[in-house]
């Protein structure tokens, strides 16, 4: 379709033309291969296979995780097989493996490093609590750390007030757990130290 200008009217009509529809078409660009960005970092190239071995060496479970050795070719990769992997496991141990699991393949776009949160409570049913108590905080919260029967390095907090409350809105204290020692404070013994 092409926009013809009518000079008797102030408007343009459109016309209909095969041919010149044709021409627009066959001239307008085509959009090349859509480019996929990577991830910094990730490698590229395949992935190569990773093979569990697991056997019986003198008397004890061996256990290994075999793959093409890093700097393969494309190839190489990408053939590494199960029979390779027993292969690798008996010349290192001497001892054909008694089962071979794979193949397994690396999280695409490789492992990231992320910081691993520190766990801070503990799983204990029912801990059974002695007189022992002292004042403590946690997380921003003042409270009462009772000490649990049998454990040294936990101990049962209750939640008590916060210690810097915002005058806008007051929060309700979380419900008691059980923590690790050393994720509280102490203020008693800071002051102690102190003096």
């Amino acid at each position: 379709m092409n926009s013809v200008r009518n000079e008797d009217m102030d408007f343009e009509e459109e016309t209909d033309s095969s041919e010149s529809d044709i021409n627009a078409i066959t001239a307008a660009p085509t959009p090349g291969p859509r480019k996929r960005g990577r991830k910094k970092g990730v490698k590229v190239g395949p992935r190569p296979a990773m093979w569990d071995c697991a056997g019986i060496v003198d008397g004890e479970l061996v256990h290994e995780q075999f793959s093409a050795p890093k700097g393969s070719s494309f190839e190489e990769l990408e053939s590494f097989s199960k029979e390779d992997a027993s292969r690798a496991f008996a010349d290192e141990y001497g001892v054909e493996p008694d089962s071979v699991h794979g193949p397994y393949y690396e999280k695409k776009g490789g492992q990231t490093a992320t910081a691993s949160k520190k766990r801070e409570t503990v799983s204990i049913t029912m801990p059974t609590l002695t007189m022992k108590r002292e004042n403590a905080i946690y997380k921003g919260w003042k409270g009462v750390a009772y000490a649990i029967e049998g454990r040294d390095d936990v101990v049962y907090f209750m939640f008590g007030e916060e210690v810097n409350p915002s005058p806008d809105k007051k929060k309700s204290p979380p419900t008691a757990k059980t923590v690790f020692r050393t994720a509280l404070e102490f203020p008693e013994q800071a002051q102690a130290s102190q003096n």
